[in-house]
């Protein structure tokens, strides 16, 4: 450990040739260095002092590497273990619903929405595990007379019925929902029935 002040410098050389000249171009190269360090010129005190300090030039750390979020993939939805064909047939329906428990009823006033309807079917489908589907049976003073096959979270997955006197067979929800956006001035009522696979 040197001295404090002190500055020690250790010079390795290798010399091949003549070896007189090689010392005597080393002990020219020491004796500058020995100047240098013990009375350095101003220009060189001055480089000095204006270098960044070595934390200063240290590279910056990497930002970390940004990771994409993974997508989490949504299990596909159970499908009911009957067809919608058959769940909604008119000959067997309502036999079923003669044997079927009431899971609950659903009466909307005059000026319900929509969304009213749907979120009541979705209020209701932690009871429809129990079941192995559901069938809802809907009215809206005579105008709408529909059976709905609900899946397990309350979603719609078809229908069949008679709406202003016309007869549809096994249609998407989307067409159910536009039609009943036409009665919404008017009372519904709904009736939500847990059914077994005969």
């Amino acid at each position: 450990m040197p001295e404090r002040g002190k500055t020690i410098v250790n010079v390795t050389t290798t010399c091949s040739g003549n070896v007189a000249r090689c010392s005597e171009f080393l002990e020219i190269l020491m004796t500058t260095l020995r100047t240098y360090i013990s009375d350095p010129p101003r220009e060189v005190l001055d480089l000095i002092v204006h270098l960044p300090s070595p934390t200063a030039i240290l590279a910056a750390p990497a930002p970390p590497a940004i990771t994409p979020p993974t997508r989490v993939e949504r299990p596909p939805k159970p499908k009911p273990p009957v067809s919608p064909e058959e769940a909604l047939d008119p000959l067997k329906l309502a036999g079923v619903i003669l044997k079927a428990p009431l899971v609950a009823s659903i009466d909307l006033k005059p000026n319900w929405s929509v969304d009213n309807l749907l979120s009541s079917f979705k209020a209701s489908s932690s009871k429809f595990k129990e079941f192995q589907y559901v069938i809802v049976t809907l009215r809206v003073d005579g105008d709408v007379d529909v059976s709905i096959l609900l899946d397990q979270d309350g979603d719609i997955v078809a229908w069949r019925g008679v709406i202003a006197g016309r007869e549809f067979n096994i249609s998407k929800p989307e067409d159910l929902l536009a039609h009943l956006k036409n009665y919404t001035t008017k009372e519904l009522k709904a009736r939500i029935w847990g059914c077994k696979a005969s």
